[in-house]
This record gives structure tokens, sequence and C-alpha cells, in this order.
């Protein structure tokens, strides 16, 4: 985790399943509950996405905007992104292409 001015980044990696997801949605939960309130989601690093992660996303994505906050993503490799394009995710959140429009999307929101 890291942060950029009043932004919380957190780099994920490997695969975003049944495994790994409840973890994501704990740390996410706990971020809200602290007032860390605009996430940026790097996946990067992210090689797999299963319904479980995009649930995970969604739960995360409602519970920032119902705190007032943004749940944003970015850096999807083309396997990942395409995932998000066949389930119209990438209509439902946030996605930009780099951690630095991600950024700056999120600064323009404050």
């Amino acid at each position: 985790m890291q942060q950029a001015a009043d932004v919380t980044v957190l780099g994920l990696t490997g695969r975003l399943d049944s495994t790994s997801a409840p973890e994501l949605g704990a740390r996410l939960q706990e971020l809200v509950a602290a007032a860390k309130v605009r996430l940026l989601l790097d996946f990067s690093e992210i090689t797999y996405l299963s319904s479980a992660g995009f649930r995970v996303l969604l739960i995360g994505a409602r519970l920032t905007a119902d705190a007032g906050g943004n749940l944003v993503l970015c850096g999807l490799i083309p396997p990942v992104r395409r995932l998000f394009q066949i389930a119209a995710f990438d209509e439902v959140l946030e996605v930009h292409g780099t951690r630095q429009d991600a950024l700056a999307r999120l600064s323009r929101a404050a």
C-alpha cells in the first residue's frame, strides 16, 4: 500500500479469485472504515480474475461510493482487460490505462 497525496494505492499481484478476493474485500472494508475512500487498485500484476474477484470489486466500489469516495482501477493487462469488456465491467467500474492517469482523475475528483 502506498499513499499518493490523499489517494491510497494498492498494488495487486497474481490472481484475484475465490482464494484471494476475501482478503482484498477485508482490506477495502478496513480502508473505508479508516476514512480512506479515494482508492486506486493497480492491476498491472494481476494475471487472472474470477467472478469472486469481480464481486469484491463491485462491493468495494459501492462501499467507497457510499462513503463519498471513489474506487478506480488501472493497469489491466490485455487478457484481464478483455474479461472486463466481456462482462461489461469496464462500463461499471472506472478503469484507466496507467497509474498516472488514474491518479490525475482522482486528483480532479477531490
